[in-house]
């Protein structure tokens, strides 16, 4: 059956790879929206000229209008929110339950996280399927574990990990991603399950800050533990779980050494004035430090029982372009939504819902290198 998907931010670097996918593996109809006609009416017409469709279309949207996402949400089946929307998250929500239409986000943000769980109950009785958190990071850590817990009669260990190293100079990031950057980068808990407790890291040890090699290119890289929603519930999933969690290597000497530190302390002391500057800040250090070759990795590194016997497991995902490692997921998690797998009523975190085995197989399929 024909879906209607409207991409918020379907003009932007996740939003259109999202729509292209869209396109050309399903039957889906896609209106971009954002704010701006002029990139709308380019990304609408290079769509639809490169895959020759006329299944692309875009609207104008501005997710702070709740008048312009009723309107908007009254002519399609779902959305995804692709783009710097977390403060939005409350008005988007809504728009979605009283359109009776389904949701996807493709955002990490403790405020969006929060509004959304505040809106369970609601979210529930509309009959809404809501799936958040989708992507590589978050989306996959949650996914990953479940996928290592079916090749294991008793899964107790099982680590993520994931390092990027992209051309950043050729991306555009608007002022709303910048300061949704630096949020998030100051915002997050560090916590990581140990000998079944959550614990947060001792920062007088590097103990808790693991070297991970994650094999060529990227090598061994020490890395800091983030915690996401989706692998809160895993322990009391799979009894048998001691120790997990998902790790990220960092973006470079001077960004991690240098820059980090101003924007920590800027942001502490200062948080609503100072996230503007700080945001330009770590971008432009982002992107001056951003050298080849490029890359993006996910690893799982699990141990457990196999018939009796001692087992791991070693699973590397890469690709060359960190979006389309963003949007990969997503569009295989679309997959089982869309003929109906995994679609039902309630908030749900993109690696909790996904089947994980389809989902590692779809991935492949659409690009990404498994090992």
């Amino acid at each position: 059956m024909e879906k209607r998907m409207l991409i918020i931010g379907g003009s932007g670097n996740t939003g259109i790879k999202i729509a292209e996918l869209l396109l050309k593996h399903t039957e889906s109809r896609v209106t971009l929206a954002a704010r701006n006609e002029d990139k709308l009416v380019s990304a609408t017409a290079t769509l639809g000229e490169r895959l020759s469709t006329d299944k692309v279309s875009w609207t104008r949207v501005d997710a702070s209008d709740v008048d312009s996402l009723n309107q908007a949400f009254s002519e399609v089946d779902f959305v995804v929110s692709a783009a710097s929307t977390a403060q939005y998250t409350r008005e988007i929500a809504e728009a979605a339950i009283q359109a009776r239409i389904d949701y996807l986000d493709v955002q990490y943000s403790n405020i969006k996280v929060k509004i959304l769980k505040s809106m369970i109950d609601e979210i529930k009785e509309s009959g809404c399927c809501f799936i958040s958190e989708g992507g590589f990071h978050p989306g996959l850590p949650a996914a990953l574990v479940r996928y290592a817990d079916t090749q294991m009669d008793e899964l107790e260990s099982a680590i993520t990990a994931g390092v990027i190293s992209s051309d950043w100079s050729n991306y555009s990031v608007t002022e709303a991603t910048k300061v949704e950057l630096i949020q998030e980068l100051t915002d997050y808990e560090l916590l990581f399950l140990k000998n079944g407790s959550w614990e947060n890291p001792g920062f007088w040890s590097m103990r808790d800050f693991p070297s991970i090699d994650f094999g060529e290119p990227a090598g061994k890289r020490m890395c800091t533990p983030i915690f996401f929603e989706e692998l809160r519930d895993l322990p009391g999933q799979i009894p048998s779980l001691k120790n997990t969690g998902f790790y990220i290597a960092g973006f470079g000497w001077f960004a991690d050494y240098i820059v980090m530190p101003v924007v920590f302390l800027m942001m502490k002391f200062f948080p609503n004035v100072m996230a503007k500057p700080m945001g330009s800040l770590f971008v432009w250090a982002w992107k001056t430090s951003s050298k080849p070759p490029y890359y993006t990795m996910m690893k799982l590194e699990a141990a457990g029982k196999k018939d009796g016997q001692e087992s791991e497991i070693v699973v590397t995902l890469q690709h060359e372009d960190a979006y389309w490692f963003t949007v990969i997921p997503v569009m295989a998690c679309l997959f089982q939504y869309l003929d109906g797998t995994i679609r039902k009523p309630g908030l749900h975190w993109m690696g909790q819902l996904v089947e994980p085995v389809r989902l590692m197989e779809d991935m492949k399929n659409l690009g990404i290198a498994i090992n």
